[in-house]
């Protein structure tokens, strides 16, 4: 059992700084992706294309993750470029979908908002701190319930109002909860890099005295 977590910690300290990694590839892939979403859903209008790309997205977001964990593949890129793929899909997917269903101005703006207000906190953590925080389970299961209400508007072109007001309200409620706690983090992360910083001078004192 030691063996194996010794060999975790191996290999996620080989990959920590590596740029060329596949969870990396496949994040810079659904990049990729983004335009293309775009292109078929407006210009060609084709939305059993876009919706087949929009689950070859989700698909290679899981598998960058499985990768990463079963693997120990994670890099510090990787937690960064993986949630910025995932938000420029759904910002860009969200916005494209405005053009058809108004309803869906509110979680635009909100998931815009959200993830201004975070990655400016996340940057100011990585300042302070040097880390990059990982996603965590609520932000996981936000993007999972993105990625649903996305293709659902855009399989079911003329989806019911009703239908469509629950998976807004459902994925809304849980953007607001997954924004509050990722707040919570950094803002706790921050707190504790000052706090680390008054106790310094405290430990120089007690040395000198001794």
């Amino acid at each position: 059992m030691k063996n194996n977590e010794a060999d975790d910690a191996r290999k996620n300290e080989i990959y920590k700084n590596k740029i060329l990694t596949v969870p990396n590839v496949l994040s810079a892939f659904r990049l990729l992706l983004v335009p293309a979403l775009a292109w078929l859903y407006l210009v060609r209008k084709d939305y059993s294309a876009t919706a087949w790309v929009l689950l070859l997205s989700g698909a290679t977001d899981i598998a960058d993750g499985f990768i990463a964990r079963r693997f120990g593949m994670g890099s510090d890129l990787g937690k960064a470029l993986d949630p910025i793929a995932d938000k420029l899909t759904q910002i860009v997917m969200l916005a494209c979908l405005l053009t058809r269903f108004g309803n869906l101005l509110f979680p635009c703006v909100l998931l815009i908002v959200k993830e201004i207000v975070t990655g400016c906190m996340g940057i100011a953590v990585i300042r302070r701190t040097g880390k990059v925080l990982a996603a965590e389970w609520h932000g996981k299961l936000t993007t999972f319930l993105l990625y649903t209400l996305m293709i659902a508007h855009v399989v079911f072109y003329n989806i019911a109002p009703a239908l469509s007001d629950t998976l807004i309200i459902i994925c809304t409620a849980m953007m607001c909860f997954s924004f509050l706690l990722y707040m919570m983090r950094n803002i706790r992360a921050l707190k504790s890099v000052g706090k680390k910083t008054e106790k310094k001078p405290e430990r120089t004192v007690q040395a000198f005295e001794r």
